[in-house]
């Protein structure tokens, strides 16, 4: 049942019966498997556990739930931190944009900024074009650079194309000229 797969998923001494019980729980909006996410969002040691459960939590709605993706935005995983960010777009957009603009600025792993970055980029569309802009910087990392390019080719717009034509220049990196 749902509640014996969420007491497992909480609860097994294996590692592989907690996750394989977790999976089993994907689409399910029972109260103890949202009461187990939340459990193994900010009690499970295991950092790929962490990241499945609130990546499932998408779905709850709960102000409980909000308050636990919150907390995982300050977890020591960055993937963890990464999908508590999208977690946290789906539920509540006014709570996502400042955490993002947050851990765009300063979050220290480059995966969880280009997530901040995209988050940014659905959030306030095209009005987030300046900063995309930004990003494409050959300061940035490739991720934030590909990241930008993939909005301002989605959001268009003069100031977009000049941005991603000056990634095409030969004095570019070449990596860079490959994300086009």
């Amino acid at each position: 049942t749902p509640a014996e797969l969420a007491e497992m998923a909480m609860h097994d001494l294996d590692w592989a019966g907690r996750n394989w019980a977790l999976q089993q729980l994907d689409s399910v909006e029972d109260t103890a498997v949202v009461a187990a996410r939340r459990f193994i969002v900010l009690n499970e040691h295991s950092a790929w556990l962490r990241s499945v459960a609130v990546q499932q939590m998408a779905a709850d709605t709960g102000a409980a739930t909000l308050g636990v993706v919150t907390s995982a935005l300050r977890d020591p995983d960055p993937d963890v931190r990464r999908f508590a960010l999208s977690t946290l777009r789906h539920l509540d957009q006014a709570a996502a944009l400042p955490a993002a603009e947050s851990m765009y600025a300063s979050d220290p792993n480059n995966v969880v900024r280009q997530t901040a970055l995209a988050n940014l980029a659905e959030i306030r569309g095209k009005d987030e074009v300046p900063v995309l802009i930004a990003a494409t910087a050959p300061t940035n990392t490739l991720g934030q650079r590909a990241t930008a390019a993939r909005y301002l080719g989605k959001f268009g717009g003069a100031a977009a194309e000049n941005a991603l034509v000056a990634l095409t220049d030969t004095r570019s990196h070449a990596d860079a000229r490959a994300l086009l």
